[in-house]
C-alpha cells in the first residue's frame, strides 16, 4: 500500500497456524490434540490471539425438506474457529453464546441458505431436520466463505457448535487452528506454546513427554503437495515450450509459402516496416484467438478441479 508520505510498505500477511502434537524435542507430528489442552491454550497462551477447533471431518447427513430429502455436509466447529478465520455473517450470529441448547445451533453458508430458501431469503430460526436430530439456524455466513482444505471430503455447508471440554480425557481429541498475535513471530510462538503445552500435559494427564508444535498454515496446506506442484509446473513449462516451437514452425512455413506474395508487395513499394507490421498483426490475431480459447477452457475446467 502507498501511504501519504509516498513510501511503499509491505503489510505482513495474517499468521495462521495449525496446532499439532509431537514428542518433546521432535519426532512425528500428529494432526490432532486433546480437547483439554486446546481449551487451556486458548485461555492462557500469550502468543495466540484466537484459537479454534473442529472435528476430524465433515459428516454427511440426510436433510429432510418440503422438496424431498437431500444430502448435506456438516462439520462441528468451536465458536473461536470463525474468529480465527475472521468469518462474518450476512444474517444472524456465529452461535448464540450462553444458550443452553448451543450444540443444536447451526451456522450455514450463503449458498446453502439460497438453496433451501431461495435467493435473498431469511432462514434464521428455521429448523433443519436431519437424520441425526434437528438443528436451528442461528447465522448465515457471508457469500464466498471457504473452509481451509485441511480435511478430506466436500466443502461443509452446515456448521454445528463444538464445545471443548476442559476436563476431557486425553483420548477426546480435535483438530485446531490459531491466529498469532500481532508482532509475534512463528519461532517465538512455537517456543512459548511448546512450553505452555508441556505444562498442560503434565498437569492434566501426568505426561511430560508430549508438547504442541505450530505449523504455518501455508506449509500445512501445500507442504506434502509441493513436490507434485513443482513437477506439474515443470511439465506445463515443457508443454508450453513445445507448443511455442510448433507454432513458430507453422508460422515460418506459412510465410515461406507466401514468399512470392511478400516479394511482389515489396516490389510494388511496400516498405520492410509495413511488411513486418502486417506479419505481426497476423500473429497477434492468432495469439488473441488462442488466449480466448484457453480462458474459456480454464473457466470450464476449474470448477471441476
Amino acid at each position: 500500500r502507498r501511504p501519504q508520505d509516498g513510501k511503499i510498505r509491505i503489510q505482513a500477511p495474517d499468521r495462521l497456524v495449525v496446532l499439532r502434537e509431537r514428542q518433546v524435542g521432535g519426532g512425528r507430528l500428529f494432526g490432532s490434540l486433546p480437547e483439554a489442552v486446546g481449551a487451556g491454550l486458548a485461555e492462557a497462551s500469550p502468543s495466540v490471539e484466537s484459537l479454534g477447533a473442529f472435528g476430524f471431518g465433515s459428516e454427511t447427513r440426510v436433510l429432510r425438506t418440503s422438496a424431498g430429502a437431500q444430502l448435506v455436509e456438516v462439520l462441528a466447529v468451536t465458536p473461536g474457529l470463525f474468529r480465527v478465520l475472521r468469518a462474518g455473517t450476512s444474517q444472524g450470529v456465529l452461535f448464540k453464546t450462553g444458550d443452553a441448547d448451543q450444540e443444536r445451533q447451526a451456522v450455514v453458508t450463503a449458498e446453502f441458505a439460497s438453496r433451501i430458501g431461495g435467493p435473498g431469503s431469511r432462514v434464521l430460526g428455521s429448523p433443519l431436520v436431519t437424520d441425526r436430530g434437528t438443528l436451528t439456524v442461528s447465522g448465515v455466513l457471508r457469500r464466498g466463505f471457504r473452509f481451509p482444505h485441511l480435511i478430506g471430503g466436500r466443502q461443509p455447508e452446515v456448521y454445528t457448535c463444538l464445545l471443548l471440554n476442559k476436563g476431557a480425557a486425553q483420548h477426546s481429541r480435535a483438530l485446531a487452528l490459531a491466529r498469532l498475535r500481532a508482532g509475534v513471530t512463528l519461532s517465538e510462538a512455537r517456543a512459548e506454546v511448546a512450553t505452555s503445552s508441556r505444562g498442560l500435559y503434565r498437569h492434566l494427564f501426568g505426561d511430560s513427554t508430549t508438547e504442541i508444535y505450530l505449523t504455518d498454515m501455508r506449509e500445512a496446506l501445500v507442504g506434502r503437495a509441493r513436490p507434485a506442484n513443482w513437477q506439474l509446473l515443470a511439465g506445463a513449462t515443457l508443454f508450453s515450450l513445445i507448443a511455442w516451437v510448433n507454432a513458430g514452425q507453422l508460422l515460418l512455413a506459412r510465410f515461406w509459402v507466401r514468399r512470392r506474395e511478400i516479394a511482389t508487395m515489396g516490389a510494388l513499394g511496400s516498405s520492410p516496416s509495413r511488411l513486418l507490421r502486417q506479419a505481426v498483426a497476423e500473429v497477434f490475431r492468432i495469439s488473441i484467438a488462442g488466449m480466448l480459447l484457453g480462458l474459456v477452457a480454464a473457466a470450464w475446467v476449474m470448477p471441476a478441479v
